[in-house]
């Protein structure tokens, strides 16, 4: 047979595969993995290292997440895994799809054995030995990684070592270790934490001074105190400052919001979102509306005019005409002609 002939074998049975696997997945078939090994198998032709059509990187995937399903315990899924690693040198196509399948499964153990971290810490590293179109038309010329192997494998074991890092953190707040809440970095976990804890448990991680922005997010989101927002928008500029600008209006209200955000020592990186979000409060509270007027003329002036911009009305209208008739700041003048 031809490299033609093979490819047109291999493109006829991943397409069978994709019909049959929906009939295999919810029919009683007894020997439902075996009949999906055979098809597997045949669909990838024995295939070596290279590029492999999307077709067929669907249907194995599809049909690996299926056979992955029949696995009882997970002793039975690092046995499996093991074995697919091992036959990946001479079948990638089969078996990466199963390694993706089974790390996915064995990410969800609430308390991984000794030998499925062994196994799974084994393919952080793993080459991808078969590659595929990307999924973006744009991109067509390029050929990208038909499965994320290590990457399954890299979010098993962090969500593991999340889990393991939760249990430490609630053990050490019930305990009201402090100095160990202090310490802690894993964000996910702390921030997990943060939001089972009770009224009392609340103040005992309000006064560890939590470090990781998330979770210090999520401890203001739960007491709604203005100052753990200021401290957050003071620490230098995270992602997180920005999630806290933007839903700041759904957790305090328009006076206490404006305090945050008009405060002079925020990070400077946050001050254009500052300036935006005080817009929002116009409508509310006079004195957002009067500061925003009143920073036209700065570094962020242009933050300010859009802001206003955004909530136009006649007072607004009659304070930039104003302004314009008044003003010989050529900056507070351009700025002033942009809310416009």
């Amino acid at each position: 047979m031809n490299a033609d002939q093979d490819q047109s074998v291999q493109a006829l049975l991943a397409s069978v595969l994709v019909r049959v696997y929906p009939w295999l997945a919810f029919s009683g078939a007894k020997h439902i993995s075996r009949v999906l090994a055979v098809l597997l198998a045949l669909a990838s032709g024995a295939a070596a290292a290279g590029y492999v059509a999307r077709a067929e990187v669907e249907a194995a995937a599809r049909a690996a997440a299926i056979e992955a399903k029949a696995y009882a315990d997970q002793s039975a899924l690092v046995a499996g895994l093991l074995q697919a690693q091992t036959r990946s040198v001479v079948e990638p196509l089969i078996n990466e799809a199963r390694m993706v399948a089974l790390l996915a499964r064995l990410r969800e153990a609430p308390a991984p054995s000794a030998q499925a971290r062994s196994a799974v810490e084994a393919l952080r590293d793993y080459a991808v030995q078969t590659y595929t179109d990307p999924v973006d038309p744009e991109q067509r010329r390029l050929q990208v990684p038909a499965f994320a192997v290590a990457g399954a494998a890299r979010a098993a074991l962090h969500r593991w070592d999340s889990a393991a890092a939760k249990a430490a953190y609630a053990d050490a707040l019930v305990r009201a270790d402090l100095a160990a809440l202090h310490a802690a970095t894993d964000a996910a976990a702390l921030e997990a934490v943060v939001h089972e804890a009770s009224d009392a448990q609340l103040q005992l991680l309000r006064a560890a001074d939590l470090r990781p922005p998330r979770a210090r997010l999520a401890l203001f989101e739960r007491l709604r105190e203005p100052q753990l927002a200021r401290a957050l928008l003071r620490a230098p500029a995270a992602p997180e400052g920005l999630e806290l600008i933007a839903r700041i209006d759904a957790v305090l209200d328009a006076p206490a919001a404006f305090a945050v955000l008009s405060d002079a020592t925020l990070d400077e990186a946050y001050v254009s979102a500052a300036r935006l979000a005080i817009g929002r409060l116009t409508p509310a509270h006079a004195a957002a509306r009067a500061h925003l007027l009143a920073t036209l003329g700065d570094g962020e002036g242009a933050s300010s005019a859009t802001a206003l911009a955004r909530q136009m009305d006649a007072q607004t209208l009659a304070a930039l005409a104003g302004i314009l008739a008044s003003t010989g700041d050529s900056r507070r003048l351009r700025h002033a002609l942009l809310a416009l």
